[in-house]
């Protein structure tokens, strides 16, 4: 079944993860999401947003200040406890996802990000990397597991590659699994 917004189907019904720093975010790496996700939804893809755990535990807003008084008040295990859920959560939606989008911008710094990387890398799923002010400000580890023609400078160079597969197919590669 053909999605009635978009006009080709290969990326129909398929599943992104967006990766992308949180903790160290100004905005909790909300803005960019929240941003990118209706235009991820005409390609019919389902987006995942880590910022959007719908009820389950969450990193942002309240909760992310009941964290910083947890580690101020030297609370580190309830802080453990919470991040191992947050962990948990944000990993299976990787292992659920297709592929994932990543954000990042090498002056933020950021751990779980490098993690959902390693394990969609492991996966042998699609990384498309977003670098906040180019490639050439990528980090180097990231060249190790993206493919360079799936890294780009900006959110529409990365939608138009996105547009590309969605009309013309995967090309026999196997990374992009529709299960």
């Amino acid at each position: 079944m053909k999605n009635k917004e978009s006009s080709y189907m290969h990326l129909y019904g398929m599943r992104v993860y967006l990766s992308g720093p949180i903790q160290f975010m100004p905005d909790h790496g909300i803005t960019w999401r929240e941003a990118i996700t209706p235009k991820l939804k005409t390609l019919g893809l389902d987006v995942i947003d880590p910022c959007d755990k719908k009820g389950f535990a969450s990193e942002i807003g309240d909760f992310r200040n009941q964290m910083k008084a947890w580690r101020e008040d030297g609370d580190f295990e309830r802080l453990r406890d919470n991040m191992k859920i947050i962990r948990r959560w944000d990993l299976r939606a990787v292992d659920y996802s297709n592929f994932i989008i990543v954000n990042v911008d090498k002056d933020i710094p950021t751990w779980g990000t490098i993690d959902e990387c390693v394990v969609a890398e492991r996966q042998k799923k699609p990384i498309i990397v977003i670098c906040k002010n180019g490639m050439k400000c990528c980090p180097d580890w990231l060249f190790a597991i993206a493919k360079l023609h799936e890294i780009f400078d900006t959110e529409e160079e990365a939608l138009t590659y996105l547009k590309k597969i969605d009309q013309n197919g995967f090309d026999n590669d196997l990374r992009w699994l529709k299960i």
